[in-house]
């Protein structure tokens, strides 16, 4: 396991004890985030270290199913928390030129994040995601049609230093997992859940456009982070 990464998740469980703690895996689709969220948890459990996973995988494959669970486990969770809709609304919204139909699937994605963080990130029990809240903000960077400007990126800062207050969230450790353009394509061939991102068609625009949003949203953390110390940062290479 890398050094830097082992010395935050002994931290991150340590602080988890007491306080919400909650770890993502960040990157372009196929750059191995399942496969690096799989066995970081099973590295966890080797060890006896209680560590909560939540899959993007594990929902039924029926698309009407799925839809229904989610729906579900969010009205469970944030039917009474209009601070957290109001949240996740104007996060999406703060992304200029994303189409009315992505910005509704992606207020639901992000809703399913805070419901899971919410239900099963009680304290004492630290929670891995392999999409979390800012794989979700890497779908608003891919499909939005305008330029990140310095005050969209303040405002942005703001809302997520808002929603980390909201969720009661002590850290927020996202790990960035790299892989260059040939590993991204051969990830995107290979993984057995394709999901439902454009990238899956292989065509070497979407997957240059996917990479160019990754950049973009990690420079977007990297100025987020510089105003709020519950967030950490690190890099994985492939």
């Amino acid at each position: 396991m890398n050094i830097e990464l082992d010395k935050w998740l002994l931290d991150a469980l340590k602080i988890g004890s007491s306080h919400r703690v909650v770890i993502e895996a960040f990157g372009t689709p196929g750059s191995g985030k399942s496969y690096f969220s799989n066995d970081l948890f099973t590295r966890a459990s080797e060890n006896d270290e209680y560590l909560v996973y939540h899959s993007i995988d594990q929902y039924h494959k029926n698309r009407l199913l799925r839809i229904i669970s989610k729906l579900s486990l969010i009205l469970r969770s944030c039917w009474y928390r209009w601070d957290l809709f109001r949240a996740a609304f104007r996060i999406i919204f703060s992304f200029g030129g994303v189409k009315f139909l992505k910005r509704i699937k992606l207020i639901f994605n992000l809703l399913l994040i805070f419901s899971v963080i919410q239900l099963r990130s009680e304290k004492g029990s630290p929670i891995l995601f392999d999409q979390g809240i800012f794989q979700a903000l890497w779908s608003c960077c891919y499909y939005q049609q305008l330029s990140i400007g310095p005050k969209q990126i303040d405002f942005l800062g703001f809302l997520i230093n808002q929603l980390i207050e909201c969720l009661d969230i002590k850290l927020l450790l996202i790990v960035y997992v790299s892989a260059s353009k040939e590993v991204i394509v051969n990830g995107l061939e290979t993984r057995l859940v394709k999901g439902s991102s454009e990238l899956n068609s292989l065509k070497d625009d979407l997957i240059e456009k996917g990479i160019c949003a990754t950049s973009n949203m990690k420079n977007i953390i990297n100025e987020i982070m510089d105003s709020n110390p519950k967030i950490k940062f690190i890099e994985i290479p492939r």
